[in-house]
């Protein structure tokens, strides 16, 4: 029984310093640009892409298909 409190109270340490380093890192991303929808996502997103590179904003890979997060100051995706 003491085992099982003491892993439940690891896993939920663990999930707080998870979370907060998470936080963190969402901070650092001024800006975000989600794109979501049923269909063209993936063209809209090269499309963004394409626009911000032309701009001289460092932005991630066309082949991500994800959420993306970018930051116009120039940070690019967060999760390279």
């Amino acid at each position: 029984m003491k085992l099982i409190v003491l892993l439940i109270i690891l896993f939920v340490i663990a999930g707080l310093v998870e979370h907060f380093r998470h936080q963190r890192s969402l901070a650092k991303i001024p800006v975000r640009i989600h794109v979501n929808g049923t269909r063209g996502k993936s063209s809209v997103t090269r499309l963004i892409a394409a626009g911000l590179r032309a701009g001289g904003v460092r932005c991630p890979d066309s082949r991500i298909r994800t959420v993306i997060v970018f930051s116009v100051a120039g940070f690019g995706l967060h999760h390279w």
